[in-house]
């Protein structure tokens, strides 16, 4: 009996993590079909919220990071409903129930793989395989392959460098990659050695990879991940400061003298103080910014500003934008998570999901069961970096990208625990 009831859990549990890999390469799998796949998207986030609800009704003590996603979603319901632009009882409640999608889906999913480290494993591993394989192909036919598996071809306004991507979006892939690379890191860390030619190896083959996506965010990202795990050991040796910060500044002059990277960050700073630019992302935070100080605290509502139902809103017509490409075609304007937060639900409301974040910390640290696991944070302010400029907290791809490093934190970071741990972070 036993053993029957282990077998359905992992044919169960497969299946489901079998639909997560259709919904990560929903796109190119449907294309090649001819079907459409997209909207396993919303099976998978139904899913989740009756997961999450059965746990919150049945649990005898709930964890308080679930606790503040409840209170978070009556919130955002009830302060739309009295003060929000957008009076569309339905529109409210899906526009958090997506808000939230990040909190519910990898909650929800930890439940059911927090135990189970051969199927986390597995779904890493075959995650990066996949990955791998599509950058191959990408990089060997190069634009053929977009075009066969129908996505479009990404590249630099004003260049005609391709960005590479695969399966999925550069700046997804990327990401994905960054996260690999605090995996290398943490192994090496909790460990207390030094970085092995081993590791060097792994480390500039995902950073190539992450070259050929051209995404500048991912590069910060790596710079975090070096960051927390040896701030320490850098600070307190002078010879290592010294080298970091020469390397540094060689890293620096290269990326300016032989990439259009400074001319871009400027230029798009420039455009994002003007709501005439083509530059989306800098107009959604410019506009954040100023409706978070005119509707302060509490923002514009639910489905009213760079959000999935907010076609069509007020917001935009106060701001003179609403017959822009960008807006009527819904272009980028979801691509800063915490813009949208922002705008939304105002100061108040960031303050609110911040709290949620804080405890969803410390509630991996709890269920990781090791003293300081740096990991944890490193992986929550780079998710929250990457934030800034892409939709990380709505976008299942970003979402299911996150899943087995919070899922199986524990099992593909595992320590040895005879390991001592340093004494500072």
């Amino acid at each position: 009996m036993e053993k029957g009831k282990l077998i359905y859990d992992r044919v169960y549990k497969s299946l489901l993590l079998l639909i997560v890999f259709i919904s990560i390469f929903n796109r190119p799998l449907s294309h090649l079909m001819g079907i459409n796949l997209s909207y396993l998207d919303e099976v998978l986030l139904l899913f989740s919220v009756g997961l999450f609800s059965l746990y919150i009704l049945l649990a005898r003590k709930v964890k308080m990071v679930y606790l503040l996603v409840v209170l978070f979603f009556f919130y955002s319901i009830c302060i739309s409903v009295l003060f929000g632009l957008n009076q569309n009882l339905i529109d409210i409640i899906f526009q958090t129930l997506v808000t939230l999608k990040f909190s519910i889906i990898t909650l929800a999913f930890f439940l059911l793989f927090k135990n189970d480290q051969l199927l986390v494993r597995r779904f890493y591993w075959t995650l990066l395989g996949i990955l791998l394989l599509g950058v191959l192909l990408n990089i060997v036919f190069a634009t053929d392959f977009n075009h066969f598996i129908g996505l479009k071809v990404s590249s630099r306004p004003f260049t005609k460098i391709i960005r590479y991507g695969g399966w999925i979006n550069p700046n997804q892939l990327a990401y994905f990659m960054v996260l690999s690379i605090g995996l290398v890191l943490n192994r090496a860390y909790m460990a207390q050695r030094m970085l092995n030619k081993r590791d060097w190896t792994i480390l500039i083959g995902l950073m190539f990879i992450i070259l050929l996506t051209d995404s500048r965010s991912a590069f910060l990202g790596v710079f975090l991940f070096f960051l927390f795990f040896y701030k320490n050991l850098v600070l307190r040796k002078a010879k290592i400061l010294l080298t970091v910060l020469s390397l540094s500044f060689v890293c620096i002059g290269i990326i300016v003298i032989y990439t259009d990277f400074l001319d871009t960050m400027i230029r798009n700073l420039n455009d994002s103080f003007s709501l005439e630019s083509f530059y989306i992302r800098g107009i959604i935070i410019n506009m954040a910014i100023q409706i978070s100080y005119g509707y302060f605290p509490i923002g514009t509502g639910a489905a009213t500003f760079g959000s999935v139902f907010s076609k069509g809103s007020q917001v935009y017509e106060d701001f003179g934008v609403a017959d822009r490409y960008f807006f009527t075609e819904m272009a980028g304007i979801y691509d800063s998570s915490l813009a949208s937060v922002l705008g939304e639900y105002g100061i108040l409301g960031l303050l609110l999901f911040g709290l949620i974040f804080y405890y969803f910390k410390r509630f991996l640290h709890d269920n990781n069961k090791t003293n300081k696991p740096v990991m944890t944070s490193a992986f929550l302010v780079v998710f929250l970096f990457f934030s800034f400029t892409n939709p990380t907290f709505t976008n299942n791809i970003y979402i299911f990208l996150s899943l087995p490093f919070i899922m199986g934190y524990k099992f593909i970071f595992k320590e040895d625990k005879s390991l001592q741990f340093h004494k500072k972070d």
